[in-house]
This record gives C-alpha cells, structure tokens and sequence, in this order.
C-alpha cells in the first residue's frame, strides 16, 4: 500500500529529491509514492497561468478541468540493472489517487544517474463559447503530451552507485539463502554478523515486518508472520553492508 502520509503533501512524486546510493551486484530497491493531482490547478500547484487557453478569439480558463488519470509513462537514465516495475497495471494512476511504484535490480555499472520520471496526464471538463452572441457548451477530453507535445518531467532526482565496500567485496555469492516456507520466509546466513536490522516490504513499498538482531550466527531465522500470497522485498543492513532480496510467497 502506498504511503498515505502524502496525501497531505501538493501532487507530485515522492520523495522530491535524490534516491539513496546502490552498490554493484546488490539488488536495489527504492518506493516512489505518488499523489496524483484531483484537478489541473493542483497539478500546477496554484499556478493558473498555465491554464490560460486560447481559442476562437477568447481566452479560457481550465484549471478546474479534472484529472481522469495519470500515466507512468517512463523514468529516463536509469542505472543498468535497476528497471521501474509498477503495482498498478500500464503504471496507469486515478486522479486522486496515492499510488506508488518501485525501482528495483542489480546495478552494474558505478556512477551518478541523474534520472528523471516522465508522465502524462489526461483530463477532461467543459469549456463554454460564444458563437454570434449564442454561448456554445463543449465538452472537452486531452491529454498533457497531445496539448503541450511533451510529458511532465521531473528532473530533480539522482542515483549514484558505487564499488562494494562490505565484507562481501570480492565475493560474488549471496551471502544469505532466503526461502519461503508455506507462509513464512526462512534466512539462512553463510557468515556471521553482528547488529544487523531485518526490514520486509510487500510489493506496494509498505514496512510489514522489522527486527534487530545484535548477533546473526549460521543458525537459520524462520520469520513467522502469516505472510499471505504475493511478492516481498527483504532487507538485510550491517554496519557497512546492505542486501536485498525479492522473494515470492504462493
């Protein structure tokens, strides 16, 4: 479930600046809420100016235009490896809504990414003329990239990955087998560690499970937690060392 705390905040994606770093070989993975605007005033946060319409000789005002939906439609220089995977079908949102949508791989290649999400918006609303003095009420339905010929960018984000720097620098192998059984998730260790944090997400980005553990031996941890059938992320943090995993429950 997305993060409902965003539903106080102006339309737009969240969070609004860079993401946190990635490291070669580990899996990635970083939540964009998104709340997507109710009307064309609020996707312009209040700026009526850009929703002046000139058309037959008058000027129309549309920022009371609804939003019907909003399309995820790409996220541009993404880091080799990480791909943008989205819960809702065509990462196609309501207008209105709080969705969210997942970065999430294996980085290959070090570097900063400077990344930017690109969408469209479709609206619709009703727009009254004059024709010889008889007031004409037509119905209107757009969309961003028909009207403007481009798509909302948004260009204030950046990943930046680096060289592994962990104990597990020069070893290749996941350092944890991680299973699930029935409806519990099993983590095995193949070396031990100390002061580690175990977080779990569902798909959607939502904390539904959270531990720490001062020392993590061989011995397996069989995470008990009724978890019902879908798809979970799984992050395991030291104090120099970060790994996650995707996992499927049936």
């Amino acid at each position: 479930m997305p993060d409902s705390t965003y539903g106080d905040s102006l339309s737009g994606i969240y969070p609004t600046t860079g993401f946190p770093s990635g490291v070669i070989d580990e899996q990635y993975y970083q939540t964009l809420n998104i709340h997507i605007p109710s009307t064309l005033i609020e996707s312009t946060h209040g700026d009526s100016s850009q929703l002046l319409v000139d058309t037959l000789g008058q000027t129309i005002y549309i920022g009371n235009f609804i939003v019907d939906s909003m399309i995820l439609v790409e996220i541009q220089d993404m880091p080799p490896g990480i791909t943008l995977e989205c819960n809702n079908i065509g990462c196609v949102f309501s207008g209105g809504e709080i969705g969210c949508a997942n970065l999430i791989g294996n980085p290959t290649n070090t570097g900063t990414y400077n990344i930017k999400p690109q969408y469209n918006i479709y609206f619709s609303g009703v727009i009254i003329i004059n024709a010889g003095g008889v007031p004409l009420t037509i119905p209107v339905q757009m969309d961003y990239f028909s009207y403007f010929g481009e798509y909302i960018s948004v260009d204030n984000y950046s990943i930046e990955i680096l060289e592994p720097t962990s104990i597990y620098e020069n070893i290749r192998e996941n350092p944890y087998d991680i299973i699930s059984v029935k409806n519990k998730i099993l983590i095995q260790p193949k070396y031990a560690e100390k002061d580690l944090k175990i977080t779990i997400h569902d798909y959607s980005g939502k904390s539904i499970y959270s531990e720490k553990i001062r020392t993590f031996d061989e011995t397996p941890l069989l995470i008990e937690n009724n978890f019902i059938s879908g798809i979970y992320i799984i992050i395991i943090e030291g104090e120099s060392s970060r790994y996650i995993k995707k996992i499927y429950i049936q």
